[in-house]
């Protein structure tokens, strides 16, 4: 999209006289707008597009009747380089090509009601489909120790700008990544990779985004769970956008290859990895299979993989046999504590080992991150002040002790 303009100012003297705009719009009296949802409006050339329009296939997949003529569905590609730009076809052809397999990861703690209640559908709605949903809900977001291994599906809010787990050394998204973090000015600029969230994100190799040039209002701006259900309805993620997002002539808009169709639906020969089979499972448990847990018993005898070993390890504490939660966590392999992508992966398995009575192994694996963070005081910061809440909870008094002097001894004196 190199020289065609992103956003559209306020431009007053276009605008109708103020005193006939009712009084309950005033929030809405300006004409700012992302050029990409102007140009969704150029097959109704008719629309007025002071303010915002309402759009004719918000939660719809089709025509209201055979004369309609519907809006154009807008995809932008761009972003902080040529590159990156051309890489969300590549990545879209490659994931309708060889498949996309991942987790869900959700950052749900929102400063208004209905977006919380916006992202609590969407875990139900995930979780129903199959998806390993890993949800936060305290204060803040997911932060650089967290688990956040193979991010295939992000959604989000409220931040001015890209943190946590996406500012680890070599974060990448796997193909076909799709991703969403609502604030009013997420793609303010596209072109930056450091500024805001839409350029950052298409930096890190996400292959679908969306943002607000502006102000929406959250109501106005893409609704997340509507995102997914079009998605599992058949929809491209270009027609998803169009899908999920109330208002034309306004500050949204989607980058992306339109056409991009994410093979969603998930059969045993579309099955591309050990996510993929945690999935299988998950939707088979859904349904009333007891025994649905056995696929990913066998996927891990073949691979030792973490994701399946934390996974069966959670299945058989549910069940209360730590003996066989203790067997498939001890027979997983470690990711390399060198891998800052891979360090939440480590937290989880700690907390695993503790959670087992494993005392020993869950110091060892937190005592080899702290190693592996020199360069990062934030982070050893954050592993810390982590640690301390398990030797808390799960009484390591005298590791309690060695962790909180390395705390201190990070934090520099207080002022008098």
């Amino acid at each position: 999209c190199k020289g065609v303009p992103l956003k559209i100012d306020n431009d007053p003297s276009r605008l109708p006289p103020e005193d006939t705009y009712p009084k309950d719009r005033k929030a809405f009296y300006t004409n700012r707008a992302s050029v990409d949802s102007e140009l969704a409006l150029l097959s109704l050339p008719k629309a007025n597009i002071d303010a915002f329009y309402a759009n004719p296939m918000f939660r719809r997949t089709e025509s209201r009747n055979l004369f309609d003529v519907n809006p154009l569905v807008v995809g932008r590609l761009d972003g902080p380089n040529y590159e990156l730009a051309r890489s969300l076809v590549d990545r879209a052809l490659k994931a309708e090509t060889e498949g996309i397999a991942g987790r869900a990861y959700l950052d749900l703690t929102g400063p208004h009601k209905m977006g919380d209640e916006w992202f609590e559908t969407l875990v139900t709605l995930l979780e129903k489909e199959g998806f390993d949903v890993e949800s936060h809900r305290e204060n803040g977001r997911f932060n650089r120790i967290d688990r956040f291994d193979e991010p295939l599906l992000y959604f989000g809010w409220y931040s001015g700008r890209v943190d946590g787990p996406f500012t680890n050394y070599k974060f990448s998204f796997p193909i076909g990544a799709i991703a969403l973090h609502i604030h009013s000015f997420s793609a303010a600029t596209v072109r930056d990779g450091r500024k805001g969230w839409v350029g950052p994100l298409i930096a890190r190799g996400v292959t679908g985004t969306f943002g607000n040039t502006s102000e929406p209002y959250l109501y106005f701006s893409h609704h997340p769970h509507l995102i997914m259900e079009a998605l599992f309805k058949g929809l491209s993620l270009g027609q998803a956008s169009l899908y999920s997002h109330p208002a034309l002539s306004w500050v949204s808009l989607y980058l992306g290859d339109p056409l991009y169709q994410p093979p969603i639906e998930l059969t045993v020969s579309s099955s591309k990895n050990e996510y993929d089979v945690i999935r299988m499972s998950k939707i088979a448990q859904n349904a009333g299979n007891a025994t649905a847990y056995k696929a990913v018993v066998s996927e891990h005898e073949r691979t030792h993989h973490f994701s399946t070993g934390l996974w069966l390890c959670d299945y058989f504490l549910e069940q209360e046999n730590k003996e066989k939660a203790f067997e498939y966590l001890a027979s997983s392999k470690r990711p390399p504590a060198a891998a800052p992508s891979q360090w939440g992966v480590l937290v989880s398995m700690a907390e695993a080992y503790l959670k087992l009575d494993k005392d020993e192994e869950a110091i060892s694996i937190l005592e080899e991150l702290l190693s592996h963070m020199k360069v990062s005081t934030e982070a050893q910061k954050l592993l810390l002040n982590r640690a301390l809440e398990f030797a808390s909870e799960y009484a390591l008094s005298e590791q309690e002790a060695h962790w909180r002097s390395q705390l201190e001894a990070l934090s520099p004196p207080e002022k008098k």
